[in-house]
């Protein structure tokens, strides 16, 4: 008798069952909205996976959740899919709506779970499969994790911290917030950017991608971005020499160790570093600093803060003097040409989008963005700067549930 698969492989395998790439989606919606299809039928349309990003979408939210079950000690309780309910599932929105995130990603999360549950129900042909009837009535969470970056003197004062309590030899998740402040990078891109990813132009043209690339690098080299939200890849540029030192010391970290390009750069061999550890060590950094804000969104201050910035130097012409002769020493990483920039301030949309449009898109496709909206501009640009000095206005916030 062979071995049973976990609960997150029989997920996968339904899950994979279900799609099919190149599935003509308006045909079928169409069918269905007429009232064409038979019950079995629209059993199967409701199961469909249409895209890779979605499908990937569920499969990171099925890790999450399975991650849940076994933090709480009910992951030996469900042996199979068929075994779960809609108590659990209910328990999990809960535990995720106490954390304080966003209305948009709950109502995504939920969207999934009933997506999961029509999934089960046609492929392990059990209607009486029910994931979602006990789900709780989504109510707007606090927004006020999401409305915050770094001011300017606490996001130098935490990367040279980290530099110094290294003795300049970064790695791991010490590396990542590096590289999260450096490049703007989410969670789960940094996660999955390997030594591999570090490309120059030549091999981005051979691959036949130079349109998803955001913007020249005076250094001829991009990090290549991929796994980001629903599935997008973007080619970031090199473009200051504080990210030209820290690529350099990441390319002699691969020669030091004798790593193999599909290594990550961030554990150093071919196994991830899980969210969790990386968003811990951020708030533990920014804590031994005097910046006590336990979020689970504190990585993304980081990038809000990056966000700034390079809108900022974008604004004032996005000149650069390129510097060859760096050699991956962090001991010399130099900030001079954004320490002067005043990314500070807190940005009125109408404003801006009117004067320095050219600027929000270089900023939004480097974010992993699509397009310029007022909701992109409200959690990046328009974020409130908070530091040592004034963290009372965050405390003040977070009672109010502003």
């Amino acid at each position: 008798m062979g071995k049973r698969p976990s609960l997150k492989h029989q997920f996968k395998f339904l899950i994979n069952l279900c799609f099919k790439e190149g599935m003509n989606k308006r045909s079928l919606k169409i069918k269905y909205l007429k009232g064409k299809m038979s019950p079995v039928e629209e059993m199967a349309y409701k199961s469909k996976i249409f895209s890779y990003g979605y499908k990937n979408g569920l499969m990171d939210f099925v890790s999450n959740f399975i991650n849940y079950l076994k933090e709480k000690g009910y992951y030996s309780e469900y042996k199979y899919v068929k075994d779960l309910n809609s108590e659990v599932f209910a328990e999990f929105m809960e535990d995720l709506e106490r954390r304080g995130i966003s209305y948009k990603t709950l109502k995504t999360y939920r969207s999934y779970i009933q997506k999961l549950e029509n999934i089960a129900k046609f492929r392990l042909r059990n209607p009486s499969i029910d994931f979602t009837s006990k789900l709780p009535p989504l109510s707007v969470p606090k927004e006020f994790k999401r409305v915050y970056c770094l001011d300017k003197s606490t996001y130098f004062k935490l990367i040279n911290h980290i530099l110094e309590s290294k003795d300049y030899q970064p790695t791991g998740n010490n590396l990542g917030i590096l590289l999260i402040a450096s490049f703007g990078l989410r969670v789960k891109e940094l996660r999955s950017l390997q030594f591999g990813d570090i490309v120059t132009y030549e091999d981005i043209a051979k691959r036949g991608d130079t349109k998803k690339i955001v913007h020249k690098s005076p250094y001829n080299l991009y990090l290549y971005v991929h796994e980001g939200k629903n599935g997008r890849i973007r080619y970031l540029p090199v473009v200051f020499r504080f990210q030209y030192s820290l690529i350099q010391y990441i390319k002699n970290l691969q020669r030091l160790y004798n790593l193999e390009d599909s290594c990550y750069v961030t554990s150093l061999s071919h196994r991830r570093l899980s969210r969790r550890s990386v968003r811990k060590l951020v708030r533990q950094k920014l804590s031994e600093i005097g910046v006590n804000v336990d979020v689970p969104t504190s990585s993304h201050m980081l990038r809000k803060t990056w966000a700034k910035m390079l809108y900022e130097f974008y604004k004032n012409g996005g000149v650069v003097d390129v510097d060859y002769s760096i050699d991956g020493d962090l001991r010399k990483i130099d900030f001079s040409e954004v320490e002067n920039l005043d990314f500070d301030k807190i940005y009125d949309y109408k404003e801006e989008k009117g004067l320095y449009l050219d600027s929000l898109k270089l900023v939004s496709l480097s974010l992993g963005h699509n397009r310029v909206d007022s909701s992109l501009f409200k959690t990046y640009l328009s974020s409130i700067p908070i530091g040592i000095q004034n963290m009372k206005i965050l405390k003040v916030a977070t009672k109010k549930g502003h």
